[in-house]
C-alpha cells in the first residue's frame, strides 16, 4: 500500500520527471543540510540531487564552514550557515572500540557540540528561508536546527536517514555497541533488561543533550518538548535497505532508497591483495599502525596475500608512522614502505576505493565500518574485516558478522591467534559458505542500488506536491503539512491511546470483568438459593 501511494503520486508527474525543464516551467529551489558528521551523512543526497541539478533545478547545500569540499565534483552550490570551532569535520586520533565504550569515545563533547550547532545555525536557517524561499529542504536527521527551523517557518521538508536504526522496533537492540542486533538469541533476563532497563539507561545517557536542546529550542521560539518531535514534519528518505539491515515494518513516511553509488568506477590494473581504509575522520595511532604491519607481514609471509593497499593516508602524520616493527623477534624497517619502494605494501594518500574493491585481485577489505564503505564492499562481493572506532561502526560490524559476509576485530581483547584465525577464515578460497553469502548479499545490494533515480523523482514529486497542496491549504507552524498527510501513519498523528485502541480494549476488559462478575454473582445466588431450599426441605422432613 505504501509503495502504491508513492507510485500513484509519482504518476502525476510522469510527463516531467526524469527530464530537463521545458519552456516556461520554473525550476525548483531545493536545499539540503547537515550539521555534524562525516561526508557519509550527505553523500547519498549529493548523488541523488545531482540528477535534479542536471534536470535544471537549483540545488544548495547548507552546512558549516569547512564542509565546502563535500560538494566538489557536483553542480551544487554551497552556502554556510555557521562556523563552529570544536573539531567539526576534523580528523581524530582514535583508539579501537571496546565493549562498554560510549559511541562518541575519543571525540569532542557531543552534547555541547550539538547545542552550539543548533544555537549558531538556527537564525541563519531562518535568514535563508526568508531570502531564498526554498521549495523544499532535506535535513539530515542529526541536524535538529534544520528541521525545527523548517517546521517553524512551514518550509516543506524531507528528513535524510543514513540507516534504519532510528526506526527500530521492539525486537531490535538499541545499543551502538558490539551487542547482537536483535533479541532473537537473548535469554529471558537479557530480554527483561532490553525491555525495561536499557530504555531508561539510554534516556539517562542522553538526558543532558535533550535538556540542552530544550533550552536551545526555547531560545529560538520552538515548542520546548524534551523529545525530538520531528518525525511528523517531513517525509523520510533513507540511505538503507532491508537485506543489510534487519527486516522491519518500515513506517509509510520513511522511504528506503539505498544504497546509492556514484555512476563512475575508474578502471585499475592485478595478485590477491588486502585493501585497508579507515575513512576520512580517523588518524591511526603509531601503536595501531605497528600492530597492523605485524599482521600484514605474517599474512604475506604465509602467502595468504600478495600485497596490501593502505589507502586514506592523507590524514596520517607519516613522521609519527612506526620506523620499524618486530615479528618473531626480528626487526623490519618501514623506510621502503614510507618512500613507496616496498614491493608488497603500498601507502596511498587517497585511493579510488570503489575501483579497488571491484578489482578481482582484492580479496579482503579491512575497514572502520563506515556505511558507505560497507555498501561498496557488499556491492563488489568483497568480504570485510572491521575494526570499529565509534558511532554506528560497532553495530555495523555486528551486522556484517551476523550476515555471514565478514567479521570484526576486538583489538585489545582478541589474541594473536584469534586475529589470524579471522583473517584466514575470510581469505580461505575453500570457504564456500562465505562465497555463497557474499553472492546472496551482492544480489540484494545491486537490486536495491537501482533506486537512485527513484530517489530523485521522489524528491521532485514531493516538492511539487507541496507547492500544489499548499496553494489551497495555508500551513501553520509545527503542524503536519498537507503534502505529508497521505504518507504518515495514524499512530504518528494521533495519541498512542487512540491509535492503538487502548481505551477500547480497556473498556472491553472492564465489560468482560463486569460480565464475569455478574455471572459469578448470579451463580453464587443460585447456589445459595439451592442450598437454602435443600436446608428447608431437610428441616421439614
Amino acid at each position: 500500500m505504501k509503495l502504491g501511494i508513492i507510485y500513484n503520486l509519482i504518476g502525476l508527474y510522469t510527463g516531467v520527471l526524469g527530464s530537463k525543464l521545458k519552456g516556461s516551467e520554473k525550476p525548483l529551489n531545493i536545499a539540503m543540510s547537515m550539521g555534524i558528521g562525516s561526508r557519509s551523512h550527505i553523500k547519498f543526497l549529493l548523488e541523488i540531487t545531482q540528477q535534479l541539478s542536471d534536470r535544471g533545478h537549483k540545488i544548495t547545500f547548507l552546512s558549516l564552514d569547512g564542509f565546502e569540499s563535500f560538494v566538489k565534483g557536483y553542480n551544487i552550490t554551497f552556502q554556510s550557515v555557521g562556523s563552529i570551532s570544536m573539531g567539526v569535520g576534523s580528523v581524530f586520533q582514535l583508539t579501537p572500540f571496546k565493549r562498554g565504550d560510549p559511541f562518541n569515545k575519543g571525540i569532542v563533547d557531543v552534547d555541547k557540540l550539538v547545542y552550539n550547532v543548533y544555537s549558531n545555525t538556527f537564525k541563519n536557517f531562518e535568514k535563508y528561508y526568508e531570502e531564498s524561499k526554498p521549495d523544499l529542504i532535506i535535513c539530515d536527521w542529526c541536524n535538529p536546527s534544520c528541521f525545527d527551523s523548517a517546521a517553524k517557518h512551514s518550509v516543506p521538508m524531507m528528513i535524510g536517514y543514513q540507516t534504519l536504526t532510528p526506526i527500530a522496533e521492539s525486537f531490535h537492540t538499541i545499543s551502538l555497541g558490539l551487542e547482537p542486533s536483535t533479541i532473537e538469541d537473548y535469554s529471558f533476563i537479557k530480554r527483561l533488561d532490553h525491555t525495561f532497563i536499557e530504555p531508561w539507561r539510554q534516556w539517562y545517557e542522553h538526558y543532558p543533550l535533550k535538556m540542552k536542546l530544550k533550552r536551545a529550542k526555547q531560545e529560538n521560539g520552538v515548542p520546548a518538548h524534551i523529545g525530538l518531535e520531528w518525525t511528523n514534519y517531513g517525509l523520510g528518505i533513507a540511505h538503507s535497505y532491508v537485506g543489510y539491515e534487519n527486516s522491519r515494518n518500515t513506517p509509510s513516511h520513511v522511504i528506503p532508497v539505498g544504497p546509492v553509488f556514484s555512476d563512475k568506477i575508474d578502471p585499475l590494473t592485478p595478485d590477491k591483495v588486502i585493501y585497508v581504509g579507515f575513512g576520512s575522520l580517523t588518524q591511526l595511532q603509531p601503536e595501531l599502525s605497528e600492530g597492523m604491519l605485524k599482521h600484514f607481514h605474517k599474512l604475506l609471509e604465509h602467502n595468504w596475500i600478495d600485497g596490501v593497499i593502505w589507502g586514506g593516508m592523507a590524514n596520517t602524520n607519516l613522521k609519527k608512522f612506526p620506523k620499524k616493527y618486530t615479528v618473531d623477534g626480528m626487526e623490519f624497517p618501514t623506510k621502503s614502505i614510507l618512500d613507496g619502494t616496498h614491493q608488497q605494501i603500498k601507502l596511498l594518500k587517497w585511493a579510488p576505493q570503489r575501483s579497488i574493491l571491484n578489482h578481482p585481485s582484492t580479496k579482503l577489505f579491512l575497514t572502520h565500518g563506515g556505511l558507505d564503505s560497507i555498501y561498496e564492499s557488499i556491492n563488489s562481493a568483497t568480504p570485510m574485516i572491521i575494526l570499529p572506532f565509534l558511532g554506528d561502526q560497532p553495530r555495523n560490524a555486528v551486522l556484517i558478522k551476523e550476515n555471514g559476509i565478514g567479521d570484526y576485530l576486538e583489538w585489545d581483547d582478541d589474541s594473536e591467534i584469534q586475529t589470524y584465525s579471522k583473517f584466514f577464515n575470510l581469505l580461505n578460497p575453500d570457504n564456500i559458505q562465505l562465497q555463497q553469502n557474499l553472492e546472496h548479499h551482492q544480489l540484494m545490494n545491486q537490486l536495491s542500488s537501482q533506486r537512485k533515480t527513484f530517489g530523485a523523482n521522489l524528491i521532485e514529486t514531493y516538492a511539487k506536491s507541496a507547492k500544489s497542496c499548499r496553494s489551497e491549504n495555508p500551513q501553520t507552524a509545527f503542524d503536519i503539512p498537507c503534502e505529508l498527510k497521505p504518507y504518515i501513519p495514524l499512530d504518528r498523528r494521533t495519541s498512542f491511546l487512540k491509535s492503538h485502541l487502548v481505551d477500547v480494549y480497556l473498556f472491553a476488559l472492564m465489560v468482560a470483568i463486569l460480565s464475569v462478575g455478574f455471572i459469578l454473582m448470579g451463580v453464587y445466588k443460585l447456589l445459595m438459593r439451592f442450598n437454602s431450599l435443600s436446608y428447608e426441605k431437610k428441616k421439614v422432613e
